[in-house]
């Protein structure tokens, strides 16, 4: 029979002739803070992310192929920097953790959490314990367009009253909404560590995608460097 003929036949399987495909949350499409560099740094993060939702988090040098503005052309690190910067802002991406080496207590690396929403006001700050910090420090970034999302950033916090709903609350309100009217009776509030988080790995201070190379956290002033394109970082 046939079926006999295919267990017989020791290179039997079907190929996929197209390519892998990454999803993309409509939110961060419509998402009119970001622009589509910012867009870009998302999905390059998801795509580098391994399959345990755990990955190295990328070098400057590593991202800038991917963020030219033109082909062949790669992108300047203060262009890296400032989307970065924005996705921090937006809430897109969490500063989770800093590594610091036990000894001497110096920064070897970042633990970045990669959101598929921007979380909400409280929850930011509970994850990212530095966020107001960036915020005050962007609004007096070198860029406008930096400026303006710190702005609107800190709009949102000044109108936030209350408790803002959790990651967990906001599932269980979906769950209701579908029609799983039962919430769960047991929930672990757990780190936000299932999502998916992105660690950096000690490496040369140039090339660290630390947050202190994002904006410098000495003195607002520091490291806000004049973009060298006015082209690769103007979101108009």
């Amino acid at each position: 029979s046939d079926t006999e003929s295919v267990r017989d036949e020791p290179y039997a399987g079907v190929v996929f002739s197209g390519n892998p495909h990454e999803t993309v949350p409509r939110g961060l499409l419509l998402d009119d803070r970001l622009s589509p560099l910012e867009r870009n740094v998302w999905q390059v993060f998801r795509l580098l992310i391994n399959g345990d939702g755990v990955t190295a988090f990328p070098s400057y040098e590593k991202l800038r192929p991917y963020l030219g503005s033109s082909p062949g052309k790669s992108a300047s690190k203060e262009t890296v920097a400032k989307a970065l910067t924005v996705l921090r802002l937006t809430r897109w991406l969490s500063l989770g953790q800093r590594v610091r080496d036990s000894v001497s207590g110096r920064v070897q690396g970042n633990v970045y959490i990669l959101h598929d929403e921007p979380v909400g006001c409280a929850e930011a700050m509970e994850i990212d314990h530095n966020y107001m910090q960036l915020v005050g420090q962007a609004l007096e970034h070198a860029n406008k367009a930096v400026r303006l999302v710190a702005e609107h950033a800190f709009k949102e916090f000044a109108a936030a009253t209350g408790t803002m709903p959790s990651r967990l609350e906001v599932i269980e309100q979906r769950w209701q909404q579908q029609g799983w009217h039962d919430a769960p009776q047991a929930i672990e509030h757990a780190q936000d560590g299932t999502e998916f988080g992105i660690r950096t790995k000690g490496s040369d201070e140039s090339d660290s995608l630390s947050s202190d190379s994002e904006l410098s956290e000495k003195s607002p002033g520091a490291n806000l460097k004049t973009p060298g394109s006015d082209s690769e970082l103007s979101l108009n």
